[in-house]
């Protein structure tokens, strides 16, 4: 073939059969060059959206982490909490048990 695509063979002088098998020969190679733009195409469009559900899925990673994290901090806090208003109970429940006992030495030293 020369630059434009023709063949070197003339077409006149070329049997029938042939000439039609020459063609087709090209058009397939033109099919395929296609052929090989669609694959190439289809692979990059592939490629884009594999590498952007890549990232969507890194970003719900990051934010699920990010949650856990906060939670995990809340719980520790609250238990922090409890720890300290369990003492505050206790502590609470040792002057009331105190008071009471007052009370009640007073009430008889009255009595």
């Amino acid at each position: 073939m020369n630059s434009q695509g023709e063949s070197n063979c003339d077409a006149s002088k070329m049997d029938p059969t042939i000439y039609v098998f020459h063609s087709l020969l090209q058009l397939g190679s033109v099919t395929h060059v296609q052929s090989s733009s669609e694959e190439a195409t289809r692979e990059s469009l592939l490629k884009a959206h594999l590498n952007k559900r890549i990232e969507e899925l890194t970003l719900q990673f990051q934010q699920a982490d990010s949650r856990s994290v906060s939670y995990h901090a809340e719980c520790r806090a609250l238990g922090r909490r409890l720890q300290i208003s369990n003492k505050a109970r206790t502590k609470a429940q040792d002057e009331l048990t105190q008071a009471n006992s007052t009370i009640s030495h007073l009430q008889v030293s009255v009595v």
